[in-house]
């Protein structure tokens, strides 16, 4: 036993997940002080101020996406690699002055959403963090190639934590120390990143690859964006159609709901420049059984850390009074995120095929079906505000079955509507999926704790096989870590 503790404290792999999930406590633990501290309403202003920094962070044209799987592509001809980070780095200064622009536009055009949520005062902070952050996205994404863990465990790391130490010191004005704390900490990650010097700018530009760069960062931007509009547009109609105190509940369950999942993130994103190295060939029958296997590990946590939170939603509901009333809407907002999580290692696939244009389009047509069945539940049906979710739980379905549909395409498979989607949704994780689906609609309600553990136990009979495999997998990354690497 102590052997295997040693092995994993000099895991690179998990010292950096490690890290994140020391920063995760923080964060989750920032929640409930930020909500606590500014209430509902407080809490809405908040949401919407990082609602419009995040809307910011998917405009950036795809860049860092990029750059990520062309370093990787390219990995072998120097040349080629240095050319284009100096691209990328180029079309984000133009990306930033169009930034610049927009704010110019919104501070004097006195949109409603100023005089709503009272944050004309925080636009100059707003449009700091966003610049920088548009920087450290694409410096990030060289070190995520380099496998420079320490670096990014610090630009992931230490915004949560002064967001941490902003809440809890703050003595007046709490909005103020929190946009401090992100303008800091953005700051902060940028100077590393430089100081590291990881990031070298050799020869001259090239229009070849500045044209490779934004055009292929073109279409990942519109399969991200449309893909994070699809959330935003569900909290942009919450925040226009319902009041402040309820945007602001919809805001901390759906940030709790997704915090299930920060340690897969965390994973994930170390692991996919070498999952789009893997990928990448054509090779189709390696392919498939690459995308077997990942999906399978991943799937088997995703699905399983969801159900191990149903229990603590309750437990949550109970030690929170002002949020009390919000036990549906946790367990609806984590059973919304999973149908999207069923699409790892397909949309990857085709990333990795260079199939910007197609993925681009899947998520386009999720989003126009979300807005749809948003105005359809808002505006015919008056569904209150923990039900709506529903439109973006049919979008993500629609997504992950068509990521499916094409990577069974791309590797000229036949057309099979059961084999699309067995590959899209497998029979031991949709039946408790469905299961729990119910019983959250109709068993959710405090008073009955006993149906919130039920998933969690039709879960585990179901897939007692699949999960000792993947925990099979977990003690290969821990004896070997070296596996991630690009070679």
């Amino acid at each position: 036993m102590f052997k295997f503790l040693s092995t994993i404290l000099r895991n690179k792999i998990f010292l950096y997940v490690g890290t994140r999930y020391v920063t995760y406590a923080f964060q989750f633990i920032a929640s409930f002080y930020i909500a606590l501290k500014l209430g509902p309403v407080g809490f809405g202003v908040w949401s919407f101020i990082l609602l419009l920094i995040n809307f910011y962070n998917i405009i950036d044209f795809g860049i860092s996406n990029s750059i990520n799987i062309l370093l990787v592509q390219d990995r072998e001809v120097e040349e080629r690699s240095s050319s284009h980070i100096l691209s990328s780095i180029i079309i984000t200064i133009g990306l930033n002055i169009l930034v610049i622009l927009s704010f110019i536009i919104i501070k004097y055009a006195h949109f409603g959403f100023l005089l709503k949520y009272d944050i004309g005062i925080y636009l100059p902070a707003i449009l700091y963090t966003i610049i920088v952050w548009n920087f450290n996205k694409v410096f990030s994404s060289i070190y995520r190639v380099k496998n420079r863990l320490l670096e990014l465990a610090f630009f992931q790391s230490i915004i949560p934590l002064l967001f941490f130490l902003a809440v809890i010191f703050s003595p007046v004005n709490t909005l103020w120390y929190l946009l401090g704390a992100y303008m800091l900490g953005q700051s902060l990650a940028f100077a590393v990143f430089i100081l590291r010097k990881q990031i070298t700018i050799k020869g001259a530009i090239s229009c070849s690859s500045m044209n490779t760069v934004f055009f292929k960062g073109f279409w990942l931007f519109l399969y991200n964006g449309a893909f994070y509009l699809i959330m935003f547009s569900t909290s942009s109609f919450v925040s226009a159609y319902y009041s402040v105190s309820d945007y602001g509940k919809f805001s901390f369950a759906y940030t709790l709901a997704h915090a299930i999942l920060l340690f897969l993130e965390a994973f994930g994103y170390i692991v996919f420049p070498k999952i789009i190295q893997k990928l990448k060939g054509n090779n189709f029958e390696e392919c498939k059984s690459v995308i077997l296997m990942i999906r399978n590990s991943y799937l088997m946590v995703v699905h399983g850390l969801v159900y191990l939170a149903f229990p603590a939603f309750y437990l949550l509901c109970l030690l929170m009074p002002k949020y009390g009333d919000i036990q549906r809407m946790l367990c609806v907002a984590a059973l919304t995120i999973l149908p999207y999580a069923n699409a790892f290692g397909l949309n990857t696939f085709l990333m990795a095929q260079n199939k910007e244009r197609r993925i681009s389009c899947i998520s386009c047509i999720s989003l126009i079906v979300n807005i749809g069945l948003l105005f359809l539940f808002i505006s015919v049906f008056n569904f209150s505000y923990d039900l709506i979710l529903v439109a973006t739980l049919v979008s993500y379905v629609l997504f992950t079955y068509q990521c499916a549909l094409y990577t069974l395409k791309v590797m000229g498979e036949p057309f099979k509507f059961l084999k699309v989607l067995e590959m899209a949704f497998p029979v031991r994780i949709s039946v408790p999926y469905l299961f729990t689906l119910v019983a959250t609609y109709f068993f959710s309600e405090r008073g009955h704790f006993i149906w919130l553990l039920l998933p969690l136990i039709v879960f585990l009979l179901m897939n007692r096989t699949s999960l000792g495999k993947t925990a099979a997998m977990i003690v290969q990354l821990v004896k070997r870590p070296e596996i991630i690497d690009l070679k």
